[in-house]
């Protein structure tokens, strides 16, 4: 259990290190702040969100197997959205283009 609540912390405290410099490289310093408020704010959302879930599929007496499919169902549909979704100001096979001169 030790091992386990350790792991978590360390990708946790990974994500808080990893995040700002991942906005800061895909949107460039001028919108890095407001983007990192929305990174940040939907790690809270998201986590309501599962609790809500979970609290749904407990109430409705849904068994382990039927739950992972709706969770699985959630996961392709994010990502799917992540592969179509084009930022304004972005091509396909750019890795990075400020969206105005800074």
């Amino acid at each position: 259990a030790v091992v386990s609540t350790q792991s978590t912390g360390f990708c946790v405290g990974g994500s808080f290190s990893l995040l700002p410099t991942a906005t800061l490289k895909r949107f460039g310093l001028v919108y890095s702040t407001a983007n990192y408020g929305l990174v940040f704010t939907s790690g809270a959302c998201g986590a309501l969100l599962n609790v809500l879930l979970l609290n749904l599929t407990r109430s409705a007496n849904l068994q382990q197997q039927q739950v992972q499919w709706i969770i699985a169902a959630c996961l392709l549909t994010s990502f799917t959205f992540t592969m179509f979704f084009q930022f304004k100001g972005f091509s396909k096979g750019t890795r990075y283009r400020p969206l105005r001169n800074e």
